[in-house]
């Protein structure tokens, strides 16, 4: 589980890496993501997949299905564009 934390060492978002496509079909077995997200209050986390895309919302949290691929190409060009500035 990948977390950034702002200024005042508050948690802003999560971010949960997984080789799997199964836990779309049962994010109920993200438990530890579901209760650090609850106990920090936060309303929107990120889940890798293999090869699909969705969004739910469960327990009042938006969960967005990536494939890890697609998500390591964003972290990769956000970083390579920052230090181009």
């Amino acid at each position: 589980m990948k977390t950034v934390i702002n200024r005042d060492q508050k948690p802003i978002w999560d971010v949960e890496i997984k080789w799997s496509n199964r836990y779309i079909s049962r994010p109920n077995e993200l438990k530890n993501l579901l209760a650090f997200c609850q106990q920090n209050d936060l309303k929107r986390a990120l889940v890798t997949t293999i090869d699909q895309t969705r969004s739910i919302e469960i327990n009042g949290l938006h969960i967005q299905f990536l494939p890890a691929a697609a998500y390591a190409y964003t972290v990769g060009r956000r970083t390579f564009e920052q230090k181009a500035l």
